[in-house]
């Protein structure tokens, strides 16, 4: 589990967002940040849906509504193509490729942090 405190926060621009589903067939979500110096870096990837092996076909999952309520939620936005060009705190692990663990809004929009830690802990996901 990552806790905040250990965390890096870099200055970002959301350049891109969007969800769908991957080469692999399940549904996955993205939000791209632009950082000061120039380098870009991504953040999601993680599988929303889940497998019904009895029907053999994928479905949705009360963690993957959940990720997409709060990603959007904490930037104030309604359609996550809304969140390109909002600025926004990567927080990553320490590094120059430190995997990006949540995203914290800026002041005007509350600076209210969605850490994908803390959601997997509500739903008991990857224990």
């Amino acid at each position: 589990m990552t806790d905040k405190k250990d965390l890096v926060k870099e200055l970002g621009k959301i350049s891109d967002a969007w969800f769908g589903f991957n080469d692999r067939g399940m549904l996955d979500c993205w939000v791209m940040i632009d950082y000061e110096e120039g380098c870009s870096q991504g953040f999601g990837g993680i599988c929303l849906d889940t497998y019904n092996k009895e029907t053999e076909e994928r479905e949705g999952s009360a963690f993957g509504c959940d990720y997409l309520v709060q990603l959007m939620t904490i930037f104030k936005v309604d359609r996550i193509e809304k969140l390109r060009g909002k600025y926004c705190y990567a927080l990553k692990d320490d590094g120059i490729n430190g995997l990006i663990r949540g995203l914290q809004s800026m002041r005007d929009e509350g600076s209210k942090t969605f850490l994908v830690s803390e959601l997997c802990k509500k739903h008991g996901v990857g224990k």
